[in-house]
């Protein structure tokens, strides 16, 4: 049997929120409440992921292509790491996720990059060549890595 949940999602959220607001437990879809709020960590921490991969992206091709460094670039990184700072201040809880995302992201970023730059996929390090301390510092900026002959796929 479908519920309000299962065919108005908007409706059931904005009845929750004003049964908990008047503290009327009893009326209360506890289970799926519960579920949701399970799904709005899970949204938070992909978030993260999300922001770091942009930002790792950037930094990658930052480093590896400095002959094509833009104002476009060094605004992304710049906003990502406003972004990064803000999310990660207003989600203190989350600093623990940022080992495990930062390398799924790392992992996705460097695929990004290589298929933005058309270049294979060993052009990126496979180990991540700044720290998380590095890549969310705004006075951090990579040195271009050395110069290597592109490898197209």
């Amino acid at each position: 049997m479908d519920t309000v949940y299962d065919t108005d999602f908007y409706t059931w959220a904005l009845s929750q929120s004003a049964l908990a607001k008047a503290r009327s437990s009893n009326e209360l879809d506890w289970d799926n409440v519960a579920e949701e709020l399970r799904l709005l960590s899970v949204s938070e921490e992909r978030e993260l992921t999300n922001r770091l991969r942009v930002l790792f992206c950037h930094l990658l091709k930052w480093m590896f292509q400095p002959e094509r460094q833009s104002r476009s670039w060094n605004l992304t990184i710049a906003n990502q790491r406003d972004e990064l700072a803000r999310h990660l201040a207003k989600n203190p809880g989350i600093k623990s996720k940022l080992p495990e995302a930062s390398d799924h992201a790392y992992t996705l970023a460097r695929r990004d990059a290589a298929i933005e730059a058309d270049v294979d996929l060993d052009t990126f390090p496979a180990v991540r060549p700044f720290t998380d301390d590095e890549a969310l510092n705004q006075a951090f900026w990579p040195l271009s890595a050395p110069p290597t002959e592109p490898k197209h796929h």
